[in-house]
């Protein structure tokens, strides 16, 4: 199926069988209703230099040559290849997105946004896989953010505070990031890195604040956190957690 105009559809589509099918889009594009919501699509892909926004649950196999992507709700997929940005603002509700992020190319300029709108702490959004792509945006200067990171992130990652008080971003991982971490606060919530899990953790860069005083880290993976970066400025609090033995 091609959709080729700049519009929003309501249908729902999925597979005859088990993903099965694909969408070509050329356009500027919404969908609206659900996208292979019981056996799944096989693949969507969408055409540089266009905007797909996915509004339902997607339950696609193959995200392929995005160029920009807005995901609203639940994306069960494989991989997503990304020529442009990929934003999910998932709005009051936790959601989800699986499988693992790449660029379509080295030369790519690509960035992965995670916000929920409103003055308030974000709901969850889960990413399931690993993330290969130039930066991870978690929350704005206006809006928080909250990332369970389930796989290694290659790229920085910026944990951007909103300027209300209410609007708390966080980043939280049990694998390694590979790549500087910048805690931003902009007057108003608190930015917050946390490690889980029972695995060591290798942060790969400058661990930092944007301004000296702000963010707050948490090491409790009980494997312990080893940052190999040097420099920065001083982050506004550290806890980590203690094993006796």
């Amino acid at each position: 199926m091609i959709t080729s105009a700049a519009d929003t559809h309501i249908w729902d589509v999925d597979g005859a069988t088990a993903n099965l099918g694909s969408i070509a889009v050329t356009a500027n594009t919404t969908f609206s209703g659900t996208m292979g919501s019981t056996n799944g699509i096989a693949a969507m892909i969408v055409a540089t230099s266009t905007t797909t926004t996915l509004n339902e649950d997607s339950k696609i196999a193959a995200m392929g040559s995005v160029g920009s992507l807005i995901v609203k709700k639940d994306l069960l997929t494989s991989t997503i290849v990304a020529d442009g940005n990929i934003v999910i603002n998932g709005g009051a509700a936790a959601n989800e997105v699986t499988g693992a992020m790449t660029e379509s190319a080295s030369g790519d300029i690509t960035v992965l946004t995670v916000v929920k709108g409103g003055d308030a702490a974000a709901s969850i959004t889960t990413l399931g896989g690993a993330i290969t792509l130039d930066d991870v945006q978690v929350g704005s200067s206006t809006q928080a953010g909250s990332v369970i990171a389930q796989g290694v992130v290659t790229g920085d990652v910026t944990v951007d505070a909103g300027n209300a008080t209410t609007e708390i971003s966080t980043f939280s991982t049990s694998k390694n990031v590979i790549g500087a971490i910048i805690l931003d606060e902009n007057g108003g919530g608190a930015s917050i890195l946390t490690t889980t899990g029972t695995s060591a953790v290798t942060i790969t860069g400058t661990l930092a604040a944007a301004t000296a005083g702000e963010g707050d880290i948490n090491f409790n993976n009980t494997g312990g956190t080893t940052v190999t970066g040097a420099g920065g400025t001083a982050i506004g609090t550290m806890t980590v957690l203690l094993l006796l033995v």
